[in-house]
């Protein structure tokens, strides 16, 4: 096979991210690259010790997309740190009915953030970084000057998510990058921070994102199907799968194209899957690198008895046997994920173009790797398959509120228990982003249905204050004060809504 040399300076960064599937590549990656990935056996492959038979697998898969109602999936599974099973499903866009193929890519949204983990500790382990050593000394950060506490910012706290740092300018006051809480002091999920952490490292290696992440990941590990910008003169890359909103709606495409080291990526889950078994097999990063990764730096959720932390690049799930790495990558139209059990060396990757895509995650787990997750599901706080939501949010996009409705009811007696609350809360705070009156109609149900949920009348008086319907939210939050709704803010609202009535 012919060798393609690419230069690496910024000109020719276009050429590095453009290069083709080598039609060799799995022949070749076997006999020299430092990854090895096995070859799928015609029938079944094996993951969590058990064998799985494909055909099997393959069909619950596109019963559980096409219920819920995602159009696209890459899926990768690793088993012992090798790929044992990777498979794209379903369209990579609806309007022309397009399918995905192995090498049609997604928005990796903050799945993009693990590409900078893995150079920051490699650049530790070179001695070209220290993760406790503030970054001013590296690179003074103008956006942060304006508050003495940026000082005090590390590539650690950078990598926990405990800098302060808000995520996004945009969030706050759009003319000031803001720190939120003292640096150090507790979990603020940040994007800003870190494009800061690769400034700093562009300082150190003398070279842009683009072309340090290009040497020390894309070509050493082999990702063919990974791009960190969009070259829109040449369309490249050009087989990428379109996001879709929670109604079907098709996103608008974000072609960055510039580097976004938060959250800019497009690749395949085969090829993050790669980056995760470099990151962790020992061959690439030293035992004290992984230790720092995997070592539970914030605690997640504070006062919560679950052992949720965020280490130096990953949120960690302690175990009695085991250390759980995962996760999660958000954008318009676009969720991701990753799981791997650090000690049984398994887990799964997988990205979806939708807004609901989060939902296969239990039970992608249950016919795969089978990893303890069930701490995770419940920081998500989203309904995993199978769930009532997902038929009714599809009879909602497809038919009527009123059909969606007698279908509720249906299913209401149907069920020994009843709806669960949950899924019509979730439903209509959905619905609520484009039909407001359907959504007061799904709240309004809510509680008649659940008499005894100080939830369902809080949500309903917090939306009946939004809508000025001052009676009927101070009706509301009463209600819930009765059935004893631990909300801080009850009696503050209860007041306004009096205050409200009697101007």
């Amino acid at each position: 096979m012919k060798k393609h040399n690419y230069r690496l300076d910024s000109i020719c960064l276009t050429k590095i991210q453009a290069r083709g599937i080598h039609l060799c590549f799995f022949i070749v990656s076997m006999l020299s690259s430092p990854l090895c990935v096995i070859a799928q056996k015609s029938d079944v492959f094996v993951a969590g010790y058990k064998e799985i038979p494909i055909k099997v697998f393959d069909k619950e898969i596109d019963q559980m997309i096409n219920e819920i109602g995602i159009p696209g999936l890459s899926l990768a599974i690793i088993n012992n740190n090798e790929i044992v099973y990777s498979k794209a499903y379903g369209k990579k866009r609806l309007g022309d009915n397009t399918a995905v193929d192995d090498g049609t890519v997604f928005e990796a949204a903050s799945l993009t953030k693990s590409f900078l983990v893995y150079v920051a500790h490699k650049m530790v382990d070179e001695g070209l970084l220290e993760l406790d050593k503030p970054m001013y000394e590296y690179l003074t950060y103008e956006p942060l000057e304006h508050d003495s506490r940026y000082k005090l910012i590390t590539p650690r706290m950078i990598l926990s998510h405990s800098s302060g740092i808000e995520n996004w300018r945009r969030d706050n006051n759009e003319d000031k990058l803001e720190i939120l809480s003292t640096p150090g002091e507790k979990f603020v999920y940040s994007g800003e921070g870190f494009h800061y952490l690769a400034k700093v490292i562009e300082s150190i290696l003398e070279k842009p994102y683009g072309q340090y992440v290009d040497q020390m990941i894309i070509q050493p590990f082999g990702l063919q199907n990974t791009y960190i910008r969009f070259d829109t003169i040449n369309s490249i890359p050009s087989n990428f799968a379109v996001g879709y909103d929670f109604f079907g709606n098709e996103v608008e495409k974000w072609k960055n194209t510039n580097a976004v080291p938060a959250s800019g990526n497009n690749l395949t889950a085969k090829d993050f899957a790669k980056l995760v078994i470099q990151t962790f097999n020992g061959k690439n990063l030293s035992k004290d690198r992984i230790a720092d990764i995997t070592s539970g730096e914030v605690k997640m959720v504070p006062g919560n008895p679950s052992s949720l932390y965020l280490g130096a690049g990953y949120m960690i799930n302690y175990m009695e046997q085991d250390t759980l790495v995962s996760f999660a990558g958000s954008n318009d139209g676009y969720k991701a994920w990753v799981s791997y059990s650090v000690v049984n060396k398994r887990g799964f990757v997988f990205f979806t173009n939708s807004e609901i895509g989060i939902s296969i995650l239990k039970r992608l787990n249950e016919i795969s790797v089978n990893l303890p997750i069930d701490p995770l599901l419940s920081l998500l706080q989203f309904p995993q398959y199978p769930s009532d939501l997902f038929p009714l949010l599809k009879i909602y996009n497809n038919k009527t509120p009123k059909e969606m409705f007698l279908k509720i009811s249906e299913l209401d007696h149907k069920k020994e228990s009843g709806i669960d609350f949950s899924v019509l809360n979730m439903l209509s705070s959905i619905i609520l982003k484009k039909d407001k009156l359907t959504a007061k109609s799904l709240m309004q149900e809510n509680a008649k249905l659940h008499p005894d949920n100080a939830a369902a009348f809080y949500n309903l008086a917090q939306f009946n204050m939004n809508m000025s319907e001052y009676q009927l939210a101070y009706d509301n939050f009463k209600k819930c004060k009765e059935l004893n709704g631990d909300y801080g803010d009850l009696d503050k609202k209860l007041m306004f809504c009096r205050e409200k009535l009697n101007n």
